[in-house]
């Protein structure tokens, strides 16, 4: 539904500039109060992440910190905001109906994810990684993800092989359906559930960063044309996880992870079309 509210918009492609590792530019508009209403109340964000610091209080229906976040992360990883994106504390705070200070815990949980970057006397804006940064991300899962399929193609049961089964049959329907937001956030939580199955909630939480990340990164370098993370690969490494073959599993893992990366275009930074009017409309409208 937020692509359905997003496409009517209108609002002009902002080129992107190649810019070197660590110097993460303030994009060169702010998102308006109107755009600020559409950041959709359906909550994607993975179990496990602290929700920006705030619990649900005030009046009958006001809502929480913790929606906030959520909507907001939503709205990043589904490219809904695209990376470079102002997200002034004033807007936001006018678009959800609350204080200052809560949209800038909100920010500041989120800058923790690397998913926001807040730089002083200029704000907050959506990240936007540089060439550098994503080849360590993609190298860091690499070196993380190689050592999750090892240890489930040890020990994976029948019944966690067909729950991961029916999750890649989700990721199939969203790619026939053409859902594109969906099908980027449901291929990164199946790599979530993989590292779940494992039972070390700080490994989880880690490759949770690295995947939120790697979000950021397919929104600016992804390459025209080319497949993302396929759900087609991820049923043919379940076959290796069944088949208890460990280097099997290894080797494809890394494969898999190694053509995502190399179906982004690193050579330079660039932008696709992103509509932001009323961004945020349907999460006002839901909460009247």
């Amino acid at each position: 539904m937020a692509r359905a509210i997003i496409k009517q918009a209108g609002v002009k492609q902002i080129p992107a500039k190649r810019i070197p590792a660590k110097q993460i530019p303030v994009a060169g508009r702010k998102i308006t109060a109107a755009e600020a209403q559409a950041v959709p109340q359906r909550v994607s964000r993975p179990r496990g992440s602290a929700p920006g610091g705030g619990t649900p209080g005030g009046r009958r229906g006001a809502i929480d910190d913790a929606t906030i976040y959520h909507s907001v992360y939503t709205a990043i990883v589904d490219h809904i905001i695209m990376p470079g994106t102002k997200l002034p504390e004033d807007v936001l705070a006018r678009a959800f109906g609350v204080s200052r200070t809560r949209i800038r815990k909100v920010l500041l949980a989120l800058s923790h994810e690397n998913l926001v970057t807040l730089q002083h006397n200029r704000g907050a804006s959506v990240t936007k990684p540089g060439v550098q940064e994503a080849r360590e991300v993609f190298a860091a899962r690499r070196i993380v993800e190689t050592g999750i399929a090892a240890e489930l193609a040890r020990r994976i049961s029948p019944p966690q092989l067909a729950a991961l089964r029916r999750f890649v049959a989700r990721e199939h329907a969203a790619e026939t359906a053409r859902d594109r937001s969906t099908g980027i956030r449901l291929s990164g939580e199946f790599h979530l559930e993989l590292a779940k199955l494992i039972g070390n909630e700080p490994l989880s939480g880690f490759l949770r960063a690295l995947i939120s990340r790697t979000s950021l990164i397919i929104a600016v370098y992804e390459a025209p044309g080319k497949a993302m993370c396929s759900h087609a690969e991820h049923g043919a490494l379940l076959d290796r996880l069944a088949a208890r073959d460990v280097a099997g599993a290894v080797r494809y893992m890394e494969e898999h992870l190694q053509r995502l990366e190399d179906s982004l275009d690193l050579a330079a930074a660039k932008r696709r079309p992103v509509d932001l009017q009323g961004v945020f409309a349907q999460l006002a409208a839901t909460r009247r």
